[in-house]
């Protein structure tokens, strides 16, 4: 069922109930096997559930994420956390430099060349009051990643996974 709520099933326990025993083919089946689930996974028609690969590793990662911490509930300020940490690797100071934000400016949509970036950061850090010699704390990063405007970098909760991951 995790996997059917992932993928947009928004049914009640009992429409799930029929919805399961529909896929696993009837007969007394209770399961479906790996074939089955990959065949359900390409089919694009109406009665398949079609995921492309880029849906797949981020229910993957949200999947792996939800293990990794156990039956304790986690919210958003657990995901920017971890994505912080995870950004931080390089020198584990508190602190996300140029090249260390870079990683999630790239996974965000940034393609631009090395002086753009530069000149990007630069304004990030003086619209979040950082130095950019020293880079962004977490609070700071907290509200690069909840800014929906046009100056922050709003990020889904899928998008803090996989920078995590």
């Amino acid at each position: 069922r995790r996997f059917a709520q992932q993928a947009g099933f928004a049914g009640s326990d009992a429409e799930w109930h029929e919805e399961f025993l529909s896929l696993c083919g009837g007969k007394g089946r209770t399961s479906i096997s790996e074939a089955q689930f990959q065949q359900l996974i390409n089919d694009e028609s109406e009665m398949g559930c079609y995921c492309d690969d880029a849906t797949l590793e981020a229910m993957r990662l949200r999947f792996a994420h939800e293990n990794s911490v156990g039956s304790i509930p986690r919210g958003r300020d657990a995901l920017v956390a971890d994505a912080f940490e995870s950004l931080d690797r390089n020198s584990r100071d508190g602190r996300l430099t140029i090249r260390e934000l870079r990683v999630l400016a790239e996974q965000t949509g940034f393609a631009g060349s090395d002086a753009e970036w530069a000149s990007e950061y630069d304004q990030l850090c003086r619209d979040l009051g950082a130095s950019p010699e020293v880079g962004l704390n977490l609070q700071q990063f907290e509200r690069l990643v909840n800014d929906d405007s046009e100056r922050g970098c709003f990020c889904s909760d899928d998008e803090l996974i996989l920078v995590a991951a």
